[in-house]
């Protein structure tokens, strides 16, 4: 809100810098290296968010954060999952985390995060805004979503949804696959996080590709945390494996063309699928324990 009561341009960058400074301080304070931390800012998809003004660099480190605190620092966890409501659809891993790990001090801080911010909201613009948010934005976001994609072809959308609506499914066929993909991803979250099941670093970046599967909006500038999921095997694998996750880290780079060229978007969540193998096979590395 401040940013835009600034000129536009001064607007801008002072929003993309602080997008910037604000990931590089949070990944660092979930002691992230520095190596990761450039890759991950640095990759295609940081660039599509940055280049369009958008959010994903924030939102997907705040998501990265929160998965990489969940364990052993459960306060900044909670305020990570708390500030995440401003995109709830993102954050669902968070909660599934939170339970398995019974982790009450995050889901009591979270709580009150998102209670403060829905408050500090509601005295700013007052309960018109609400009911502006889920009346009249959401119907025109829905409806802009399932026209024709003839009319308009969303070569940077990555979800279940898009892939579906690409092959010609109907909008209520494809809400369904994307229904049937989000329980499925979200069931394979839940074993992730089963206490002792595996080490902390390969079940977070499992569980942001698999949360591609779980986003029902969702573009390529909300790939900031896939990609630097990837950049976390880039630093920490060799060979082949690095080879690997280095093409997924590009995904943003080349996914959408190939979408619009082809005029398919299955891409994107094979992409994901490949991020969430590649992860398990290697997970015993002593680089990701």
């Amino acid at each position: 809100m401040p940013f835009a009561l600034l000129p536009l341009k001064a607007g801008f960058w002072i929003w993309r810098a602080f997008c910037l400074i604000v990931a590089a301080c949070l990944l660092r304070a979930a002691r992230v290296n520095w190596k990761v931390v450039g890759l991950g800012l640095a990759s295609p998809a940081a660039w599509y968010d940055f280049a369009n003004g958008q959010n994903g660099t924030l939102t997907g480190t705040i998501l990265l954060v929160a998965l990489l605190s969940a364990r052993r620092r459960p306060i900044m966890a909670g305020v990570c999952a708390g500030v995440l409501t401003i995109k709830p659809h993102l954050g669902l891993p968070i909660v599934i985390a939170a339970i398995r790990l019974r982790g009450w001090k995050l889901i009591g801080c979270a709580s009150l995060i998102a209670l403060g911010l829905a408050a500090v909201a509601s005295i700013l613009w007052g309960k018109e805004a609400w009911v502006w948010f889920f009346g009249t934005a959401q119907h025109d976001e829905w409806a802009w979503t399932a026209q024709s994609f003839k009319t308009a072809f969303p070569g940077a959308g990555t979800t279940t949804y898009f892939m579906a609506r690409s092959f010609g499914f109907s909008d209520f066929e494809a809400s369904i696959a994307q229904a049937v993909s989000a329980v499925l991803a979200l069931a394979l979250i839940w074993r992730l996080w089963k206490p002792g099941f595996m080490a902390e670093l390969p079940c977070v970046i499992i569980t942001v590709c698999l949360n591609v599967w779980v986003v029902p909006h969702g573009y390529m500038y909300d790939l900031v945390a896939f990609s630097t999921a990837m950049a976390f095997l880039m630093v920490g694998l060799t060979g082949w494996a690095c080879f690997a996750a280095a093409l997924l880290w590009l995904m943003a780079g080349y996914t959408g063309v190939i979408a619009i060229v082809a005029t398919h978007m299955l891409l994107f969540p094979l992409c994901a699928a490949a991020g969430a193998y590649l992860a398990w096979h290697v997970r015993h590395e002593p680089a990701l324990r």
